[in-house]
């Protein structure tokens, strides 16, 4: 069949025989001899065979493969072992590490609270005194003196928010807010912000348009949620080019109380709209009257609302404005754990 040669392994009295064949061609010194014969060169008139034993050699390579298959079973333990000791070893680094974070992350927490706290009265006591020179109507001051008193009293306000809002942090961060929440309407304390806003949105012939429908009680903190919405409206303010409009709305459905405040600014691209809810994150948007910002705000208004068992999203493009979605303020929220007081303690 044109084969160069033959092997196979056959079984020949119950022993195991390797058998190994190769054909004999006609050469040109085979016709001295065969001419007569009628044999032509290259014709296959004969082969050579050789039989060996085989069963030791099988039994040699069966048992190699035995013996490679248990190494690699070792081997694989090995490595496993191996691997598993060196994550471990990653993990419990990592544990300490973390347990490390955290405590210094409550340090940093609990010297921030003593800072902000210590600083909260003088600079009371400073407000204080520079508008009690602005109204005393007995001291008489140069226009020079009155601006500059204005000044201090005006940076002291500003201060004592920046005191404020780091408190604000450390309490959240430590995981020890405490929520005072009371059923009631959403509609009113809203519509008190609005008003309060405008004074603010005037400065810069900013307009607040308001659609504020009646909404179910919600369960919620008074105090921290106007802290939400005086951010909220007040960002939209600060971020809003002169004689823009801002649009707040309230509504609700399914028993969630939904509230939107919507501006006409420069927007915020994707990429930033993942680092807006994040502590003192400064964006590419700069505030259109020269505001101050700590880069706080928000980030506390995504922990308050989430304390609440809220959501607070952001939909945005560049140059179409922002609108800020305050959503799932359930009808039905509640406290984790409430005391006698009414306070709500919720991690």
């Amino acid at each position: 069949k044109g084969k160069t040669d033959k092997t196979e392994i056959v079984n020949q009295d119950g022993k195991m025989i390797y058998h190994f064949m190769k054909p004999l061609y006609v050469e040109e010194s085979c016709l001295v001899c065969h001419y007569d014969q009628g044999y032509k060169v290259g014709e296959v008139r004969g082969g050579i065979s050789v039989e060996l034993p085989f069963a030791m050699t099988l039994q040699a390579i069966r048992k190699n493969n035995v013996i490679m298959i248990a190494l690699l079973g070792v081997l694989i333990t090995i490595f496993t072992a191996t691997l598993y000791i060196f994550i471990w070893k990653v993990m419990d680094t990592l544990e300490k590490q973390r347990i490390q974070l955290e405590n210094l992350n409550q340090m940093k927490n609990k010297f921030l609270g003593i800072c902000a706290h210590d600083l909260r009265n003088p600079l009371s006591s400073i407000m204080g005194y520079s508008e009690l020179i602005l109204d005393d109507n007995q001291v008489t001051l140069s226009e020079d003196h009155t601006m500059c008193i204005g000044r201090i009293h005006s940076s002291a306000l500003r201060m004592l928010e920046m005191v404020n809002t780091l408190l604000d942090v450390s309490v959240i961060e430590s995981g020890h807010l405490e929520l005072h929440l009371s059923k009631g309407a959403v509609k009113p304390l809203l519509e008190e912000h609005i008003q309060i806003s405008r004074l603010l949105a005037d400065k810069k012939n900013i307009t607040i348009h308001s659609s504020l429908h009646d909404t179910p009680d919600i369960s919620f903190d008074k105090d921290r949620i106007s802290q939400v919405f005086d951010n909220i409206i007040s960002n939209a303010i600060k971020y809003s080019p002169q004689g823009s409009s801002i649009y707040v709305s309230l509504d609700s459905t399914n028993g969630y109380v939904r509230v939107s405040v919507r501006d006409e600014g420069p927007g915020i691209s994707r990429e930033e709209q993942g680092k807006l809810f994040h502590e003192f994150q400064r964006l590419s948007s700069k505030p259109t009257g020269g505001e101050k910002s700590t880069g706080l705000g928000l980030a506390i208004v995504k922990k308050i609302i989430d304390y609440h068992k809220g959501k607070i999203e952001v939909e945005s493009q560049p140059g179409k404005g922002s609108t800020f979605i305050i959503k799932s303020l359930s009808v039905n929220n509640a406290c984790f754990s409430e005391s006698d007081d009414g306070s709500c303690h919720m991690k």
